[in-house]
């Protein structure tokens, strides 16, 4: 298994969740963007605004005989003192060592919600035929953009704060790989965690992956209790650690 981790090179661009879930698996498609929720963003955006690239890494996962699949994680920070996130879109794109794009390769990754100064995590594995790779690329040139910014706080609408805890990859074998953990939801209204994804890291600490959940099933009203995502193509080999980020539906 090959890992890579590229050095940052990235660009801006702009774009005009008390019942538990059991499992839910983890293959869905790309969805676009749903309406922004009602409230005022700023305009023009404060100066600060931005949402950064700090941290990513990639691998191949085996798929069996020839297939395998592309697997990414990325770490994402709201550099904005003052105005939060919504709407942040990642366009990744496989490239060569020298930064030329391999046709056929986009993904995208959005993040709903990113508070003031707050970090995330967003990940995704693809089977390689799917994005017409012949071979691991040697590179991702990944794209940020974030379509509103808005105050924290405001009178029109209720981000609840979503963390996870006691996360635990078990793998599965031939019925794929799970990962468990403990979701927890503080604030917001009826529907709160809109879709999830995992980071994997090696025994260094170093990103080798990623997994997304596009719709969390029985997420709605969630206050605290167990949550399972199944991953359908697994978890990169050398899966030392892994992290779950839940992204919030408002």
């Amino acid at each position: 298994m090959v890992v890579r981790h590229g050095i940052l090179r990235t660009a801006g661009f702009v774009l005009a969740a008390a019942v538990l879930m059991a499992v839910s698996a983890c293959a869905g498609k790309y969805r676009p963007d749903e309406p922004a929720p009602p409230a005022t963003p700023f305009a023009p955006k404060p100066a600060d605004a931005a949402v950064k690239v700090v941290d990513y890494g990639f691998t191949s996962i085996p798929l069996g005989g020839d297939e395998w699949a592309l697997s990414y994680g990325i770490v994402l920070e709201n550099v904005s003192a003052t105005a939060a996130a919504v709407l942040t879109r990642v366009e990744v794109t496989a490239t060569t060592s020298s930064g030329e794009q391999i046709a056929g390769t986009l993904v995208f990754s959005d993040q709903r919600y990113l508070p003031p100064g707050a970090t995330t995590g967003v990940g995704r594995t693809v089977p390689a035929a799917d994005l017409g790779l012949d071979e691991l690329p040697a590179d991702l040139s990944l794209k940020v953009g974030t379509r509103d910014w808005w105050p924290p706080e405001n009178d029109t609408w209720d981000v609840p704060a979503l963390t996870t805890s006691d996360v635990v990859l078990t793998r599965g074998g031939d019925g794929g790989d799970d990962v468990g953990f403990t979701g927890t939801v503080d604030g917001g209204g009826p529907k709160t965690i809109g879709s999830m994804s995992a980071l994997f890291r090696d025994d260094a600490g170093r990103i080798i992956g990623g997994a997304y959940c596009p719709d969390v099933e029985g997420g709605l009203g969630l206050t605290s209790g167990p949550l399972s995502m199944r991953l359908e193509w697994g978890a990169p080999e050398d899966t030392a650690r892994t992290e779950v980020f839940l992204n919030a539906y408002f």
